[in-house]
């Protein structure tokens, strides 16, 4: 798991994320079940495959509200975690990343 931590850091430091986001949020995209298939396929291939929540599909995320893939896996997952709270934002029209506090 350490290995494909890593190599997620790198992957989304090269697509714009600061190494500590991208550290944070690679730990949290890899222990999401709902999303950690996609995100680990994403990872080892750059291969990109839909995840959805209800109405929400990650390609819907990225092409609408213009999230990069991870970010959109993300939303996914916050989906799955607490709807009440996802769904208002995703839908209002500004929606601040929520960061999970364990």
């Amino acid at each position: 798991m350490e290995n494909l931590q890593a190599r997620a850091v790198e992957k989304m430091m090269s697509i714009g994320y600061k190494e500590n986001l991208a550290q944070e949020m690679s730990v949290e995209l890899l222990a999401a079940t709902p999303v950690k298939k996609a995100f680990s396929h994403w990872v080892e291939t750059g291969e990109e495959t839909d995840c959805v929540y209800e109405e929400f599909s990650a390609f819907r995320l990225m092409s609408e509200r213009r999230h990069k893939y991870p970010a959109a896996l993300n939303a996914i997952d916050w989906l799955n975690r607490d709807p009440q709270k996802a769904r208002k934002a995703l839908t209002s029209g500004v929606c601040r990343l929520i960061r999970r506090k364990e």
